[in-house]
């Protein structure tokens, strides 16, 4: 691939928005778009400068490239605030220096006293506000380990109590289902009726009509001759 100012070879358009974007630098593929048959894309393909920010971004390959930059950048800027600190501290002593020289040498003497005071309180404001902050920053890990344990902790315990429902639904008893899906139920016993002996007859039962009873069982009458 190469960088063009125009596409010159046909069809003299960028292939993904198949325009002439003006004043635009292109891409040529040095590729050929040849398909089986004959479109308005047949020929050389470009790729136009617009197009190919639009899919470095899409990848992210600029905040890539420009990452180190911009930590540069910001330690840089770190620096330029301590510098600037140290000029502010170095023109107030300077000033102080100034005032100094112009005093009795007694006054001279509890002014640079002073001036030392008040560079060691400085000094050690910086180191009590580093400590500090080295603090925070170990708390705030130590807060973030916690909840991660704790997280994991939850995690182990709502696996446990799912394994648990797992492993009693399949030591449940098995409750045999009917046909339609539910439980079937032992038909009972039929109810029996009473038991009448042999060679009587349950006069309960109404006889035929025209059956007299015989003392065992409803017969017939004798046929008159």
């Amino acid at each position: 691939m190469q960088a063009v100012e125009f596409p010159n070879l046909a069809p003299s358009v960028c292939v993904v928005c198949e325009s002439v974007p003006p004043e635009t630098p292109f891409v040529d593929t040095l590729n050929n778009f040849n398909p089986a048959g004959f479109t308005h894309l047949n020929g050389r393909k470009y790729l136009c400068e617009n197009c190919v920010r639009d899919a470095a971004n899409a990848l992210e390959l600029f905040d890539e490239a420009t990452a180190p930059f911009r930590a540069q950048v910001s330690e840089l800027s770190d620096a330029l605030a301590q510098l600037q600190a140290d000029a502010d501290s170095y023109e107030a002593i300077k000033a102080a220096v100034d005032q100094l020289t112009a005093r009795p040498v007694v006054q001279v003497e509890t002014a640079v006293a002073d001036a030392v005071e008040a560079a060691k309180v400085k000094r050690s404001s910086k180191r009590q506000a580093a400590a500090e902050a080295q603090k925070a920053v170990a708390d705030a890990e130590a807060a973030a380990a916690a909840g991660a344990e704790l997280q994991k902790q939850l995690d182990q315990e709502a696996a446990d109590a799912q394994q648990a429902k797992v492993d009693a639904a399949a030591t449940a008893p098995v409750v045999p289902q009917s046909d339609l899906g539910v439980a079937s139920t032992p038909a009972a016993d039929p109810v029996l009726g009473p038991v009448t002996p042999v060679g009587q007859v349950d006069q309960s039962q109404p006889p035929i009509d025209g059956q007299i009873w015989n003392g065992q069982e409803w017969v017939d009458p004798p046929a008159s001759e």
